[in-house]
C-alpha cells in the first residue's frame, strides 16, 4: 500500500476476464505428486457444509433474519460473512457501529448456524469492504486504523462468531488492484504486518475463536502460507478456488484434490477447507444447470481430498456488481432459487444419512 493513489479505477468486464484467465494458467500448471491427508474432521458428523454470503458490502447482498432461516432449514451449518469495515466505520470520524451486523450474527446463533466472520479485507477500490478513506492512509496509518477496526470488532463479537478469517486472499493483493477491488501497491511486507494485526486481535480480543487464513491457488501459493507459518498463529487454511470459471469443463473439478494436498503440506498438517468457490450463469454455457452439477462435483472431489468443509460463493445474484460477479448466487436477486439450491441440499442430506 506504499503511495497509494486516490483516482478510483473502475474495473471493465474485459479486463476481469483476462486477469482471470491468467491466474487460471497458473492453476493449470501440472499437478504435484502431494496426497492428500485423510482428516477425520471431514466425517459426516463434521464437515463444514457453508455458505458465502454478504461478501461485499453492497445494499444487494444485504441479508435478513428470512435468509438465515432459508440457510438453516436447508442443513446448511455455516455462514462465512464479512465483517466489513466499509460498514462499521464509513467515515474516519465515524464511530465503529456494529448495528447493520448484529441482527444477522444473532439470527445465525439462534438457528445453530456457526459463522466465520471475514476480517480486515483490504478491498477500497470499486467492490467496498474497506472504507474509501483509507485510501489516502499511507502505510503506518492504515495499520494503525485496522488495529482499532480490528480490536473493536473481534471484541464486539466474541462468543458470538466461532471463526475468524484474517483479510481475504492475502497472497495475491495486487491482483486485486489491478482489477479495481484494491488501492495502491500491497508489498509483501506490508501485508505480513496487516496479517500480524488481524491475527493479534483476535488473540487479544476473542480468545478461543478460530483463526484462518485465505489463499488463492495460484503458482507458489505454498510459500505464502509457509510466511505465515512463521509470522502468526492460525488454525485452519481457506482455499478459495474456481477451476470451472474460465473453462466449462468439469473435469477441472479433480485440480482440487491437488490444491487441498499442497495447502496441507505447506501448512504443517494444518485443516484445510474450501473456504469459497462457485459457478456463475452469466450467458451459456455458464448454465444453471452447470452450476448445479459443478457444486456436486466439487463437493464430491473436496471431501475425496480430506477438506475439512466446502462454502460455496454465494448465496444471491447481485445486479449491482460487474459482468459474470452478479450472477454467482444459488438464489437470482428476487430470491428465487436456482437448481444449484436444490441439488446442494440434496448433496447435504444424502451426506448424513
Amino acid at each position: 500500500m506504499t503511495d497509494p493513489k486516490i483516482r478510483r479505477k473502475r474495473r471493465s468486464k474485459h479486463w476481469l476476464i483476462i486477469t482471470a484467465c491468467v491466474a487460471l494458467t497458473f492453476v493449470a500448471t501440472p499437478a504435484s505428486r502431494a496426497q492428500p491427508t485423510p482428516d477425520s474432521s471431514g466425517s459426516p458428523q463434521n464437515f463444514r457444509w457453508g455458505l458465502v454470503a454478504y461478501h461485499v458490502a453492497l445494499p444487494g447482498y444485504a441479508l435478513t433474519p428470512a435468509d438465515i432461516d432459508r440457510m438453516a432449514d436447508a442443513g446448511i451449518g455455516w455462514l462465512s460473512i464479512d465483517l466489513a469495515w466499509f460498514v462499521i466505520q464509513p467515515t474516519a470520524a465515524a464511530t465503529l457501529d456494529f448495528s447493520a451486523l448484529d441482527p444477522i450474527i444473532d439470527a445465525a446463533n439462534r438457528r445453530g448456524l456457526k459463522v466465520v466472520g471475514k476480517l480486515g479485507a483490504g478491498y477500497n477500490g470499486n467492490r467496498p469492504i474497506a472504507p474509501p478513506w483509507t485510501r489516502s492512509l499511507n502505510e503506518a496509518q492504515y495499520l494503525a486504523a485496522l488495529g482499532v477496526y480490528a480490536d473493536a470488532t473481534a471484541r464486539h463479537f466474541a462468543g458470538r462468531i466461532h471463526s475468524f478469517a484474517l483479510e481475504n486472499e492475502f497472497n495475491i493483493p495486487n491482483v486485486h488492484a489491478l482489477i479495481g477491488w484494491r488501492v495502491g501497491v500491497w508489498t509483501p511486507a506490508f501485508m505480513d504486518r496487516v496479517m500480524q494485526v488481524l491475527a493479534g486481535a483476535v488473540h487479544r480480543e476473542a480468545p478461543g475463536a478460530e483463526v484462518m487464513i485465505s489463499i488463492t491457488p495460484l503458482a507458489v501459493y505454498e510459500s505464502g502460507i509457509e510466511r505465515m507459518n512463521r509470522l502468526i498463529d492460525y488454525d485452519t487454511i481457506g482455499v478459495h478456488t474456481y477451476p470451472v470459471g474460465f473453462i466449462p469443463d468439469l473435469g477441472l473439478t479433480d485440480r482440487i484434490k491437488d490444491q487441498i494436498a499442497r495447502a496441507q503440506r505447506a501448512g504443517e498438517g494444518r485443516p484445510v477447507l474450501i473456504l469459497e468457490t462457485g459457478l456463475h450463469t452469466e450467458v451459456p454455457p455458464w448454465t444453471e444447470r452447470l452450476q448445479a452439477d459443478y457444486l456436486e462435483a466439487v463437493s464430491k472431489a473436496s471431501r475425496e481430498a480430506g477438506a475439512q468443509g466446502i462454502f460455496f460463493y454465494q448465496y444471491l445474484d447481485n445486479p449491482e456488481e460487474a459482468g459474470r460477479e452478479a450472477h454467482f448466487g444459488l438464489f437470482r436477486a428476487d430470491r428465487s432459487p436456482k437448481e444449484a439450491w436444490a441439488r446442494y441440499q440434496s448433496i447435504i442430506r444424502g451426506d448424513r444419512h
